[in-house]
């Protein structure tokens, strides 16, 4: 009895025939990768109750899936995969408990999946994604304990995301991207430690990305694009030590760019930032992302210039600032050596010398040096008219002190000596005019005698002769006055 037929990888052509379905002793069927096409025979499965095994994938087969694929209930893994199948899933996948693997993508199903499957404890891998299935992703999917694999992105799926996805303690690839998915991302997500892939892109998400998510510390692949997700990026998304792609373009995410992003070293192929509402200027830090190949960060509003640190990315092979607030000029090293202006465009402050941009300003040596001596005779003109003006004053003062001098000696009768010229008896007038002024030490000098006092006066301004022999006499005064 036949129980295993395999002719997988050939170029067979042509329709199954219809007897395959006949063979009541088959347990598994192979013939993925032929040019087989038509339709598998609609009782195909009905006579077959311990079929385990069935892989059409990779073919032309169009039409419906057998109702009865699934009747003996004993199968295990099914794949069709790669096909040009139409129509419902059976009815009778909610009830095969055995099945660990189900591979259904790229084909045209229709249908709404919401009670197509049940609560399948053994299931491992399924794959739906790039049909056309409708309906919501039902909670009972939470209970499959043993899920590694759920794929469904590429359909019309609606409602929200259940939180009983969370539930996964084994799940490491979700990809729901593509459909007509609404509400927020769960919190809950980020319980899912096992988790390397997560695809939520083109939806109609809203809110912010829940700090949770970077509890997901063995996250390799992050794509949350083409939704409707506001707030600031996190920096805790800084943390993740395995990222290697990281998409959150054409949201509505506004604030700065944290410099934290420059710490994801395992950021290989993408950081993608365009087409939200960021602001401030770039960080230099995420000139550390030496292995990237993609950034994008256009259609923004940033500002400030391009950091030189960018040019050290040596594997950097696309870059796009364009569509920003961004100012001064290019980098001209590294990467950037042959820049195209399409990177730089809707930036009217950039100038370099890529084609299309306009060319920064030069210094012209001559001016700078002209424009130097200007500034030095703006320096030197007025500290010299300051000193002009203090010699002048010095002079008048000094003229004004010789005059009161003179008087006291030659006009008073009898003569007046001063004994304390210093700059604490010389008091100014509002016209700066000096007066000479008196707190007790002077005396009237008579000619006739020797005059003879006790010394007077501020050490370091009396009279050399008088502090040396006590005596007062008018040509000491006028010595003082000469030093």
């Amino acid at each position: 009895m036949l129980k295993t037929l395999d002719l997988n990888t050939n170029q067979l052509h042509g329709e199954l025939p219809q007897t395959i379905s006949n063979i009541t002793s088959l347990t598994a069927i192979n013939v993925f990768a032929n040019n087989f096409s038509g339709s598998i025979p609609s009782d195909f499965g009905k006579y077959m109750p311990s079929l385990k095994f069935a892989s059409f994938s990779n073919n032309s087969f169009s039409g419906e899936l057998p109702p009865e694929l699934c009747s003996g209930l004993s199968l295990q893994q099914f794949a069709v995969h790669r096909n040009n199948f139409t129509g419902s899933l059976p009815t009778c996948f909610r009830n095969c408990l055995g099945l660990t693997r189900v591979r259904l993508e790229k084909n045209r199903f229709t249908g709404n999946i919401s009670d197509t499957f049940g609560v399948l404890p053994n299931l491992v891998y399924v794959a739906l994604n790039d049909n056309q299935f409708s309906g919501q992703i039902s909670p009972d999917w939470g209970e499959c304990k043993k899920l590694t694999n759920l794929m469904m992105d590429g359909n019309r799926i609606s409602g929200e995301i259940p939180p009983e996805l969370a539930k996964l303690p084994e799940l490491q690839r979700l990809s729901l991207g593509s459909n007509d998915l609404t509400g927020r991302i769960p919190a809950s997500l980020g319980n899912l430690s096992m988790l390397f892939m997560l695809n939520l892109s083109n939806n109609h998400l809203i809110g912010e990305v829940p700090r949770s998510l970077t509890s997901l510390k063995g996250l390799q692949y992050l794509d949350l694009s083409n939704n409707k997700l506001t707030g600031n990026i996190s920096k805790e998304l800084g943390s993740y030590e395995k990222l290697s792609s990281l998409d959150l373009s054409h949201n509505n995410l506004s604030g700065d760019i944290p410099f934290e992003l420059g710490n994801l070293n395992s950021l290989q192929y993408l950081l993608d930032l365009s087409s939200n509402s960021l602001s401030g200027a770039i960080p230099q830090n995420l000139g550390k992302l030496s292995q990237l190949e993609i950034l994008n960060v256009s259609h923004n509003h940033l500002s400030g210039r391009i950091p030189a640190s960018l040019s050290s990315m040596g594997s950097l092979s696309s870059y796009d600032f364009s569509y920003n607030e961004l100012t001064g000029p290019l980098p001209t090293e590294g990467v950037f050596q042959n820049a195209s202006a399409r990177s730089f465009v809707g930036n009217p402050g950039l100038c370099g010398k890529a084609e299309g941009l306009s060319q920064c300003p030069t210094t012209d040596s001559s001016k700078s040096s002209k424009v130097n001596k200007k500034v030095l005779i703006g320096v030197v003109v007025p500290v010299c008219g300051l000193l002009v003006i203090a010699t002048i004053f010095a002079v008048l003062l000094l003229r004004g002190v010789a005059h009161a001098i003179a008087y006291l000696h030659h006009d008073c009768s009898p003569s007046i000596v001063h004994r304390d010229i210093s700059l604490n008896n010389i008091l100014l007038e509002s016209d700066f005019e000096p007066r000479l002024a008196d707190f007790g030490t002077a005396r009237l000098l008579n000619t006739d005698s020797s005059n003879w006092t006790a010394v007077a006066g501020s050490y370091g301004y009396m009279a050399p002769g008088h502090r040396e022999t006590g005596h007062a006499a008018e040509n000491f005064r006028a010595k003082c006055f000469k030093c």
